[in-house]
């Protein structure tokens, strides 16, 4: 839960600077499982690729 702890914090700081974090997953379950074990899918919002993350 460590790496989670660290991204939620970006999030929070890039957020406080008007900049917005965007994960992307590369379509990787995983990533989307530990979010959701996290209770943090609604806070850091993935995307599958970078022009998805970007648009």
């Amino acid at each position: 839960m460590a790496g989670l702890e660290l991204l939620v914090r970006t999030s929070r700081h890039t957020h406080t600077l008007g900049i917005a974090l965007r994960l992307v997953t590369g379509g990787r379950r995983c990533v989307e499982r530990a979010l959701q074990a996290g209770g943090l899918q609604g806070v850091l919002p993935c995307s599958r690729d970078l022009d998805t993350a970007l648009a």
